[in-house]
């Protein structure tokens, strides 16, 4: 009688309990995956917050110089154009912007006010008297100078870029002899344009220093940190300095060059392996888009596999 109640009760639990482990699997894996789903929204939000804070650096800066290049442009259509007007302008508008590092002009031959022989070599002005008026920041000062190698393709792509394509531009950080020293910084480039000719460039400069001092504020869990890359994939800022110029690991290969045109239009997120910090990490990038400009910069977050996991488990 014991052995048939026994191979009854045997009969009807085992699938109650199988059921039981079948459904507390499910649950307990439902959960977990919406808590590792939660960690992975709150890396994303918390690096799209601190994008927002360099972009809105990077639209300030090509605000300031869309004004200018507008500005300028109403003056050439009356005729009103003074250069030394137009200095006095400049060197204030930098003086009342201390983020920005520099602030210029650039012209075409005579394309300002049809005076270039005049002003050869004089103040402010090289051998070909051109109108290339450049103010930046030394020692807490506000110094004029002037455009320097603007007529070549390369050295000159801070003007050319611009010039050529009557688009406004971004540049890849570059470096750029300021006040006796070089200085890495890039270059947001507005053409200015009269009768629909591209006749001239106004332009902001950012030193890639002052960009770096925000992104080095994002901090993720423990050893989680920001890079700041440009649409090309070469790293502005890394806590490891020595990384600063090349381009990111990951973008090196086809796959990884397809991250670089998906983050054109909207976050993304993956998991792969962080040379950086040696082991395999989250790493989620946010693109930074600055006023008209067609080539997003991006801000990326790192993060330890293991300090992701170690969220969930404190929840």
């Amino acid at each position: 009688m014991k052995s048939l109640r026994t191979k009854f009760l045997v009969l009807v639990l085992t699938p109650v309990l199988v059921i039981f482990i079948v459904v507390g699997t499910f649950v307990i894996k439902k959960f977990y995956d919406s808590q590792v789903q939660n960690t992975i929204e709150n890396t994303e939000t918390l690096t799209a917050n601190f994008a927002g804070e360099i972009e809105r650096e990077l639209n300030n800066a090509h605000k300031l110089v869309d004004n200018i290049a507008k500005m300028v442009e109403s003056q050439l259509r009356q005729r009103a154009v003074e250069r030394s007007n137009m200095v006095t302008v400049l060197r204030s508008i930098l003086e009342n912007n201390e983020a920005f590092h520099g602030l210029w002009l650039g012209f075409e031959p005579n394309a300002f006010d049809g005076e270039d022989l005049i002003y050869r070599n004089t103040v402010g002005h090289d051998y070909t008297g051109r109108f290339i008026p450049h103010f930046y920041w030394e020692d807490g000062h506000v110094k004029q100078t002037y455009l320097m190698d603007y007529d070549d393709e390369e050295l000159g792509a801070y003007y050319q870029l611009a010039l050529r394509s009557g688009k406004a531009q971004i540049l890849e950080p570059f470096s750029y002899k300021v006040g006796g020293k070089d200085v890495t910084m890039t270059t947001i480039a507005i053409p200015i344009k009269l009768d629909n000719r591209v006749v001239g460039v106004a332009g902001v400069d950012l030193s890639t220093e002052y960009l770096g001092e925000i992104t080095s504020r994002l901090k993720v869990f423990e050893s989680g940190f920001g890079r700041l890359m440009t649409e090309k994939g070469f790293i502005v800022y890394h806590p490891q300095s020595e990384r600063i110029g090349a381009i990111g690991e990951e973008f090196q290969t086809t796959e990884g060059a397809k991250i670089l045109l998906r983050v054109q239009e909207r976050q993304i997120s993956d998991w792969n392996y962080a040379p950086a910090l040696k082991t395999m990490s989250f790493k989620t990038y946010y693109p930074i888009k600055i006023g008209d400009i067609n080539n997003p910069w991006i801000l990326g977050a790192v993060v330890q596999q293991n300090e992701m996991y170690a969220q969930i488990k404190v929840v």
